[in-house]
């Protein structure tokens, strides 16, 4: 971290992220299966901080309009939590290769969490064929790719049939947010990243909960300006 002078004010400056692509990838070899009804989803747990920036699927989908959701996660066994955010897109109809979605979300390190495909009509099939790897049923037959832990994937319109032994084929697109105090993303700390997390605390967003408590209040604002206080690597 450096500091500079701007008008009489000291400013913290921190290098801005670059983004990155993950796919949950088992190194084991990858099926291909036959249509996809309902949907599927990766069920996986943050490591590390980071924000989504995009999310994608890898399959022949059919054309027309698919949600993208991110759930809070409930346990390998547990049907979904709550519904943290989600995207409708227009997919498919370009053969089998990745679908990939915008999607701006922060997810925390160490919560659990649901990464969910389906289409926007119940009626509709997603994808005439997907690719999977197949996985033990033990839930204790996780993965660690350093930034997530993947644990097992779903099936289904509501994301709560369990089905570790036919995980999907996702990918995430995410930029790291080490320096979690430069809110606004500029680059540098200042009055404005106090003003982006009194925001992001307004709308209830997962970046605000600083502690990590599953609830926001005055601790995360404590939080915060600790976090300030230490600023950018």
């Amino acid at each position: 971290m450096k500091s500079v002078w701007f008008l009489g004010v000291c400013v913290m400056t921190c290098c801005a992220s670059a983004q990155t692509t993950l796919e949950f990838d088992p190194m084991q070899g990858w099926a291909s299966a036959g249509g996809v009804g309902g949907g599927r989803a990766a069920y996986f747990t943050c490591d590390e901080t980071i924000t989504l920036t995009g999310a994608g699927f890898y399959c022949d989908m059919n054309p027309g309009l698919y949600e993208v959701q991110i759930y809070q996660g409930a346990g390998e066994f547990a049907a979904p939590g709550p519904l943290l955010h989600s995207v409708t897109v227009s997919l498919g109809g370009i053969g089998q290769t990745w679908q990939d979605a915008a999607i701006s979300y922060t997810l925390n390190a160490g919560q659990d969490y649901l990464l969910h495909f389906r289409s926007a009509d119940p009626n509709l099939s997603v994808a005439n064929s997907y690719q999977r790897f197949f996985w033990g049923d033990d839930p204790g037959e996780d993965l660690d790719l350093g930034v997530v832990t993947i644990r097992d994937g779903r099936a289904g319109y509501d994301a709560s049939n369990y089905s570790n032994v036919a995980f999907p084929r996702m990918r995430i697109e995410y930029v790291d947010t080490t320096c979690y105090a430069d809110c606004d993303q500029s680059g540098s700390l200042n009055i404005f990243d106090y003003i982006c997390f009194g925001n992001e605390y307004s709308a209830g967003s997962s970046y605000a909960d600083c502690d990590g408590s599953g609830s926001l209040n005055i601790f995360d604002y404590i939080c915060f300006g600790n976090e300030y206080v230490n600023g950018c690597p």
